[in-house]
């Protein structure tokens, strides 16, 4: 099996350069009078941690930046703290907010468990509160803010397209979508995807007849069955972070890296 031309692996969410912590102790924060002040909580920046098997690394640097962005554009001030994965640093980051008196605060959360007590803190504290996660929060009374999946990954299918279009002239991409169709999040990424990259490619072809079940181990089945049933695959869509990081070490193996 020869593996040829541009091999990508697209991560939602993949992270950008690291950045300077504020910690409790370690730097105080500059709050400009006269502007609003907005605190963000996230799941982590350097420390690293497992789940079902997969090593991350810098989860919420995208976000970080983002956040930059904005309050550059909109004028406020922005303080933002590592939470971590457990209960204990998550609550310790938003007290210290609290403590540095943010008029808003914004938790991403990674267990719905974790949030509960952060959370009310910041209700008795007066304080807007709001939760971003990456699976749904059930139990707290709090608004939840997710991304929309269809219209984020349109965008991301245009803007991999073009990008696959400068790099490879009068080249054919083509795709494998790894995801579960049993997955309604799942449907509406690869749904917005496909018909974004579609958009500036029309005549890409899209390999999506084999679903795993979101584990390594099926990914990398998956995978190996594509390659070897179809030449040429030049681009791979993975719908999760676990999908991206098994098809990476499955394609490792397979060239030999």
């Amino acid at each position: 099996m020869a593996l040829t031309g541009l091999m990508l692996t697209v991560i939602l969410g993949i992270g950008f350069e690291s950045a300077e912590l504020y910690a409790s102790g370690i730097k105080e924060p500059e709050i400009e009078p006269g502007k609003p002040t907005i605190g963000i909580v996230h799941i982590t920046f350097e420390t690293t941690f497992f789940y079902e098997t997969v090593h991350y690394k810098s989860f919420d640097l995208s976000y970080r930046r983002q956040w930059e962005r904005l309050a550059e554009r909109y004028d406020f001030n922005l303080i933002q703290l590592e939470g971590g994965v457990a209960f204990d640093t998550t609550r310790l980051a938003v007290q210290r907010l609290i403590d540095l008196g943010v008029d808003a605060i914004l938790l991403f959360q990674h267990e719905p468990s974790v949030v509960v007590v952060p959370v009310e803190l910041e209700q008795k504290a007066g304080i807007l509160i709001a939760v971003h996660g990456i699976r749904p929060l059930e139990g707290v009374a709090v608004p939840y803010i997710g991304f929309a999946e269809y219209e984020t990954c349109y965008e991301l299918g245009k803007q991999f397209a073009q990008y696959f279009r400068e790099n490879n002239p009068g080249k054919q991409a083509k795709v494998i979508i790894l995801d579960s169709r049993t997955v309604i999040s799942d449907i509406e990424r690869e749904r917005g995807f496909t018909d974004g990259f579609k958009s500036v490619l029309p005549d890409a072809a899209f390999f999506n007849e084999l679903e795993d079940t979101g584990s390594p181990q099926s990914v990398r089945g998956v995978l190996q069955a594509h390659l070897l049933r179809n030449e040429g695959i030049n681009l791979i869509f993975a719908t999760s972070d676990l999908r991206a990081h098994a098809a990476r070490a499955t394609l490792g193996i397979l060239m030999g890296e």
